[in-house]
């Protein structure tokens, strides 16, 4: 059957198998704590394990379509973002999520923070050269920065604290940028 396989870090060797139904994993996140794992699945669902007993504790229900990047905050709130452009932001003691649709498919997610979410995600609407968006999602408003064209992009990632963003091309190209300001940092080649 699928499973999820967690390998030690300790040295030892020791490793712990986490069984799972239904369809394939897509992302994964610790919780800050480390002690509950989130796996977002490509049923859209997230499904949330207790590493110390090594059971499900709970199925999260909020997309439609595969669950791309998961993020933990600080806050053990669990951002997720899927293919059909839907971002939630959970608070695990609640039953529904906050969410928002987005023009963009989702690549990388910053936990959230002062009570918003960035998620950074590439606009593919125009051909082989796609925009690279950075949106910061709040509950009352949204904002949107271009960081402009990118021929043929494959990964874009903030840090862990959103003060950067990075990309890739399939040239081989990678861009850095300070996040908010449209103009890199530096491109390597």
């Amino acid at each position: 059957g699928k499973q999820i396989l967690l390998l030690s870090g300790n040295g030892t060797g020791g490793q712990r198998e986490l069984p799972i139904a239904r369809t394939e994993v897509e992302s994964l996140a610790f919780a800050p704590s480390g002690s509950v794992l989130a796996a977002g699945r490509r049923d859209g669902s997230i499904d949330l394990f207790d590493l110390a007993t090594q059971r499900r504790i709970r199925v999260l229900h909020g997309h439609k379509s595969p669950v791309l990047t998961l993020s933990f905050s600080r806050e053990a709130k669990l951002a997720a973002a899927s293919s059909a452009g839907v971002a939630t932001v959970w608070r695990l003691e609640d039953q529904e999520p906050w969410r928002r649709e987005m023009p963009l498919r989702p690549t990388s997610l910053a936990g959230t923070h002062s009570g918003a979410l960035t998620v950074v995600g590439i606009d593919e609407s125009k051909s082989s050269r796609n925009h690279i968006l950075s949106v910061r999602l709040a509950a009352d408003d949204s904002h949107a920065i271009d960081y402009g064209l990118v021929e043929q992009v494959l990964h874009a990632r903030l840090s862990p604290a959103a003060r950067y963003l990075a990309a890739s091309n399939k040239q081989g190209q990678l861009w850095v940028w300070k996040q908010g300001k449209t103009s890199p940092l530096w491109k390597a080649t």
